[in-house]
């Protein structure tokens, strides 16, 4: 196999001063590949087999495009604020408002490459793994699904069609995409020494604090019965189009901690 990588990538960071460091990083990439969907590069056919015979011209140009882990944009920004420690107040206000540190880390990220399947051998190879046929000009929508929570119709069905018997699909590996994600973990706390060796700390914390729903990429179980998972689709399988899972929602928790 083959692979091709290449980016813009740019990094920001403000240094710590009068108590404040941020940190951010940014990349625009592309990454693309020969190696069918869900392969290493070690040993590619104990985990996916290619999409056409070896014995077929340009037998590698369905399995040529984006690889598994390839999301276009990346952007992540951490930062830390050491609030002041309000030395001249009184005794009361220093430890109740004083001194505390706020904390968090936000990333934003494109949706993953998508991989259609027709789910059926419809080129008579054998392999099963065919791609099927673009045959609409919209092919992405979006709400919920009806009676089926929690759900998103991603793909527009009418839009894709099989393969005739004996003919490969025309949609390459990779082509299309599933939703990008956007989540934001942050806390705040702060240290209260009682004596010279022994520090109490006091956390408050929470992951996805917006509570945004990062979705999940297309998925479903093919009629073939393998499972195509977070990278790929069946045409021919149920729900097909829909997402069915999100990420964690919002998550808060409180942590007390001792230092001797």
């Amino acid at each position: 196999g083959n692979a091709w990588y290449n980016a813009l990538q740019m990094t920001l960071e403000k240094r710590l001063s009068h108590g404040f460091t941020i940190l951010a990083n940014y990349s625009w990439s592309k990454s693309l590949d020969n190696i069918p969907v869900g392969a290493d590069v070690s040993s590619p056919m104990l985990a996916a087999s290619i999409t056409m015979p070896y014995n077929f011209p340009n037998f590698k140009s369905l399995d040529q495009g984006p690889s598994d882990f390839d999301y276009r944009q990346n952007f992540v920004v951490s930062y830390v604020w050491q609030m002041p420690a309000l030395a001249h107040a009184n005794s009361l206000v220093r430890v109740v408002a004083g001194s505390w540190v706020i904390a968090g880390i936000t990333s934003a990220q494109s949706g993953p490459p998508l991989t259609l399947f027709a789910g059926s051998d419809t080129s008579l190879t054998g392999i099963g793994k065919e791609s099927v046929n673009v045959v609409g000009q919209n092919l992405y929508q979006s709400g919920p699904c009806a009676n089926q929570a929690p759900c998103v119709d991603w793909l527009v069905p009418s839009a894709f069609s099989l393969p005739a018997p004996g003919q490969f699909g025309n949609l390459g590996k990779g082509r299309l995409r599933g939703p990008g994600s956007f989540n934001t973990d942050a806390g705040i706390y702060k240290n209260f020494p009682f004596r010279e060796k022994v520090t109490v700390q006091f956390r408050v914390e929470f992951f996805n604090i917006f509570n945004r729903a990062n979705f999940l990429n297309v998925s479903n179980l093919s009629s073939t019965g393998y499972s195509v998972g977070s990278l790929g689709d069946s045409l021919s399988g149920a729900g097909f189009g829909n997402i069915l899972g999100a990420h964690d929602p919002r998550i808060g928790q409180l942590a007390l901690k001792a230092t001797f």
